[in-house]
């Protein structure tokens, strides 16, 4: 696991790597009060939470559980996009 980037002062990313596959969790500001959450996989695949957050930091954890849970490869690539390519 890498620090937490926050390249722009706005966006807190975090990238995760596990068997050379890399996912990236996103915060992103919504308004003064909540933030959204999103994990980045393979290519330009997102997966957003249509709950919002009350700080990134909340976010990012949240992201985090979710990776653990459920598993890296689950964001990484969704299957069911896999037939176009």
């Amino acid at each position: 696991m890498e620090d937490l980037n926050n390249a722009n002062d706005e966006i807190i990313s975090k990238d995760i790597t596990e068997k050379g596959k890399t996912v990236t969790v996103i915060a992103r500001p919504i308004c003064d009060d909540f933030w959204e959450l999103s994990i980045r996989g393979k290519g330009s695949q997102f997966t957003t939470w249509t709950e919002w957050f009350a700080s990134p930091e909340e976010a990012i954890s949240e992201g985090l559980s979710a990776i653990l849970k459920e598993g890296l490869q689950e964001f990484y690539s969704n299957p069911d996009f896999e037939y176009g390519f």
